[in-house]
């Protein structure tokens, strides 16, 4: 064997004592991973499935057109030991968003009993969700845990055919 075979074998021996000293620091250097944190928020997003038949009144006629909405609530917890009975936010979202959507379906139908026409209806849309969270805010911290900290209407707008049937009455 040569020198520069020594000197070869010398730097490989040398290279791997290195990595054997350098593979320890890495491990101790490695952050823990934090745990997964519990869910303390959730955006649940809902709407009418079905259009809401809604009685209102058009250059003096009374219509009965179809209405649908969209919107989303932010749901923050409030009671964790309830929403943790409940199975965590994502379990009880589908719950929520039916609660949502009933009562929601309520408020449009209560302006219906007093003849608001449909631009009003759109034009009030942040009094029905601040109706629709207040009332389920009752409720919803004893019974899920949880309260409504905002809540928005995206739309509330007739379908496409009550559209059109408010446009010809309206051409008159």
């Amino acid at each position: 064997m040569g020198f520069f075979d020594k000197l070869l074998d010398g730097l490989a021996a040398a290279t791997e004592d290195k990595k054997k000293e350098v593979a320890p620091e890495k491990v101790q250097n490695e952050q823990p991973k934090e745990p997964e944190k519990e869910l303390t928020e959730l955006t649940v997003n809902y709407g009418s499935k079905e259009p809401i038949p809604f009685t209102t009144e058009c250059n003096g006629k009374e219509v009965v057109i179809e209405l649908k909405y969209t919107g989303c609530a932010h749901v923050t917890t409030e009671k964790a030991e309830i929403v943790m009975k409940c199975g965590g936010l994502e379990a009880i979202s589908g719950d929520l968003r039916s609660e949502i959507v009933e009562n929601m379906t309520a408020a449009i139908k209560s302006m219906e009993a007093e003849k608001t026409s449909v631009s009003k209806l759109q034009g009030n849309s942040r009094d029905f969700s601040n109706m629709v969270q207040r009332d389920l805010n009752k409720t919803w911290p004893e019974k899920y845990g949880v309260i409504i900290s905002k809540m928005d209407i995206r739309s509330i707008m007739p379908t496409e055919e009550s559209y059109n049937i408010l446009r010809d009455i309206m051409r008159g």
